[in-house]
């Protein structure tokens, strides 16, 4: 049990001994305070209640009466299912965009560790092991952060101790490389997948003309898109909504594609589901059939967007705007400027060269 502060501005939730909010900076006046009560019932799953802008000895009282309704017998064994499914409820029930991501992550972590494993006995070892399988498979080290970073928030809501997930550690590998591609590469990959399927031609399309995310591309709805404005509604990461106003070619093709009797513009046939695990095979195949990299990623598409809007309009906000990011250091990354841009900045520079101070002499 514990009693905490919850911002009005940013809702993060932290410590009394707090005069700040340590993420926002506003500070916690006694006009502004919110305490927040969390708990855990027997099962491990953390129960949170907000008591409102009250006095110290108010929320006491509300405390003890919170903890009144629930029960803290501890249970004679937490399962690896519970403790993903506690989780996965847990996002389901505040909406976060990313949930079928972490619930197909966490899946595969019951699979490998057992569903009726004793969570709370998980060791080091047994999550080394999981992340070796998952570079076996091919998997890249930020791939394998993600599965970890899904392990580790579904162990913090509901074991208790030491998380096996968070001692092991992350690979965070520097996958801030530079991708994009030439027009003929661009072309030849667009030939490749109208080769291989019709729906990956599409996705691949869209991806290159919107620069969204694969998930936000395989998850978009019919009711996303107006093709009277020509404008597509996105939900993005953090749940922000954001416009986007694709070119009439990306318009054109979304509006052909034929109904599929759901509200997806592309499903499996065979799940009636967007698609998730066949889409790495059709992918690859179509890599090598353009003679591309093999580790060329679908996110690299997103890349390359945001660097031919950069190049064409210089404008870093614009791209920003684009790509839907709150920070623009995140921005920075798909900011790419051409090598002959660069070399011509450093010719205008060259000490032996026509320079700014030259050219006020000479006048």
């Amino acid at each position: 049990m514990s009693i905490l502060l919850q911002c009005d501005k940013c809702w993060c939730r932290f410590s009394m001994k707090h005069k700040q909010c340590p993420k926002c900076g506003v500070k916690t006046t006694l006009l502004r305070r919110r305490f927040v009560v969390e708990a855990r019932d027997a099962v491990g799953r953390k129960h949170v209640k907000v008591l409102g802008n009250i006095s110290h000895e108010q929320a006491k009282e509300k405390e003890l009466e919170f903890k009144k309704n629930i029960r803290h017998e501890q249970p004679a064994k937490l399962t690896i299912e519970v403790v993903c499914r506690n989780y996965i409820d847990r996002l389901k029930s505040l909406k976060r965009v990313y949930v079928n991501d972490t619930e197909h992550r966490l899946n595969e972590i019951c699979r490998f560790i057992g569903k009726e494993s004793d969570a709370s006995k998980l060791d080091v070892l047994m999550v080394d092991s999981f992340r070796g399988m998952l570079l076996k498979r091919g998997l890249s080290s930020a791939t394998c952060d993600r599965y970890f970073a899904a392990g580790r928030a579904a162990w913090n809501y509901s074991v208790n101790g030491i998380n096996p997930w968070s001692k092991a550690g992350m690979l965070n590998p520097d996958n801030k490389i530079t991708r994009y591609l030439s027009s003929e590469e661009r072309d030849r990959l667009l030939i490749a997948c109208s080769q291989i399927s019709r729906q990956l031609y599409e996705i691949v399309f869209v991806a290159l003309g919107t620069g969204l995310r694969k998930r936000e591309i395989l998850q978009l709805r019919r009711d996303q898109v107006d093709f009277k404005k020509g404008s597509v509604s996105v939900i993005a990461k953090g749940g922000d909504r954001r416009i986007l106003y694709p070119s009439e070619s990306v318009m054109e093709l979304l509006q052909n594609i034929k109904n599929n009797n759901t509200k997806f513009f592309w499903i499996d046939n065979k799940t009636k589901k967007p698609h998730a695990s066949y889409w790495r095979y059709q992918w690859k195949k179509a890599l090598k059939s353009a003679a591309l990299p093999e580790d060329f990623r679908f996110h690299d598409l997103r890349h390359d967007s945001a660097t031919r809007a950069y190049a064409i309009t210089g404008d870093i906000y614009l791209v920003q705007q684009l790509l839907g990011h709150t920070n623009l250091s995140t921005t920075m990354r798909y900011a790419h400027t051409e090598k002959k841009k660069i070399k011509r900045v450093f010719e205008t520079i060259d000490p032996n060269g026509t320079s700014i101070g030259n050219n006020d002499k000479k006048e």
